[in-house]
């Protein structure tokens, strides 16, 4: 019995170390099926949306930005949305095989499912004279999101599909800051960048890390950078998926043996053994298998 506790305590231990891997590949499949459904919404709908975001940049760039808050700061609150109403594409890091959604605003439920626009920032529909700023998590166990942003160096990719156009930014830069720096997220003139925002150190938030990037033209090359890494994306989830699957079935396995192994050491047989002569023996070479009570074979 104590073999029986024992491994079911093992069981469900694994279980619990292992929730951020099943629950990363049901968000994939979750983001997945999310972002399809959007991709088939209507060109019309898709530009009309397109032309309203873009008339919200003429007037961002009269204005200038205007970062109105950290949206990692341990008292920013948000109210709650509809997540289908607020996405507005996906981003791509080729380097990384991440894909995830984009959000035209930030809330914590947003930060949750995926990438946010800084309100006070240019939204991400290209155009000189923008800078837009996408944020997301990067301790999230459930989701990787930006969590290895910080590998990025100058000069690679990552790619914005946004409401049926794919635009291409080239890195130029990377800073960290402190949370209440907010002066270099500034519009420059005919320039069109993105910068990608998150916390940093990893899981110890002091400071934020800007990654920067600038449009660059948009060519065949790209598009199979942008392939080959959400193929890349699918398999890894596939091999979690698949891994995960099988320890789980060899756990349950080890576990119902140990069960039945159990059951049957406590079940009684009564065996009855005649003395026939050799001669008269209907069946020979008879082999008997026996547990003692401690459920292991003897020799």
């Amino acid at each position: 019995m104590r073999q029986i506790i024992g491994r079911l305590i093992f069981l469900i231990g694994t279980l619990v170390i292992c929730y951020p891997l099943y629950a990363g590949i049901f968000n994939h499949v979750t983001d997945d099926i999310r972002l399809r459904q959007f991709a088939k919404k209507s060109q019309i709908e898709q530009k009309t949306r397109l032309d309203t975001l873009r008339k919200t940049n003429e007037e961002m760039e009269r204005k200038g930005l205007n970062v109105q808050y950290d949206p990692f700061k341990e008292d920013a609150t948000f109210d709650e949305v509809v997540l289908n109403e607020h996405l507005i594409g996906e981003l791509t890091i080729p380097k990384l095989s991440a894909t995830m959604p984009v959000f035209d605003t930030i809330t914590n439920q947003i930060l949750e499912n995926g990438a946010g626009v800084i309100p006070g920032t240019s939204q991400p529909t290209g155009g000189r004279n923008s800078h837009s700023v996408i944020s997301a998590h990067r301790g999230l166990a459930e989701r990787e999101l930006f969590r290895d942003l910080n590998q990025l160096k100058k000069g690679d990719v990552f790619i914005l599909t946004i409401l049926g156009e794919t635009l291409a930014y080239q890195v130029i830069h990377l800073d960290t800051v402190l949370p209440e720096d907010t002066e270099v997220l500034k519009m420059e003139e005919n320039r069109d960048l993105v910068t990608l925002l998150t916390c940093t150190p990893y899981m110890v938030n002091t400071h934020r890390l800007l990654v920067t990037g600038e449009r660059i033209p948009w060519d065949t090359t790209l598009t199979k950078t942008k392939d080959a890494a959400k193929q890349k994306s699918y398999l890894k989830q596939i091999l979690l998926f698949v891994g995960v699957l099988i320890g789980i079935v060899i756990l349950i396995a080890s576990l119902w043996r140990q069960i039945w192994l159990y059951r049957m050491s406590r079940r009684k047989f009564t065996l009855v053994f005649y003395d026939v002569p050799k001669k008269r023996c209907l069946v020979r070479r008879i082999i008997f298998k026996y547990l003692c009570r401690s459920w292991i074979r003897p020799r």
